[in-house]
């Protein structure tokens, strides 16, 4: 994707580049090359192969917030166990 010989600079300014750095950018004559990630991530979609779409299985909200991480699982699992007792 990118050349050994060269490297990539990420600036980011809220407003204006300040002085300081668009003369250090000159001094090393830099070659300013916009680029957007969200392009290159749909140019890059579009050479992947295509997957058929399927319809996910509906889920009771009680088997989603089952089966997702809770802090009272293991405390939940413990009453339980001494239920069992």
């Amino acid at each position: 994707m990118l050349s050994p010989n060269l490297t990539v600079m990420e600036i980011k300014v809220n407003e204006r580049i300040p002085y300081w750095l668009t003369n250090m950018i000159a001094a090393q004559n830099l070659q300013l090359i916009r680029v957007s990630k969200y392009c290159r991530g749909i140019e890059a979609a579009q050479d992947m192969p295509v997957v058929p779409w399927q319809q996910p299985l509906a889920e009771s909200s009680r088997d989603v917030l089952a089966s997702s991480f809770s802090t009272f699982s293991k405390l939940r699992a413990k009453v339980r166990a001494e239920k069992q007792k």
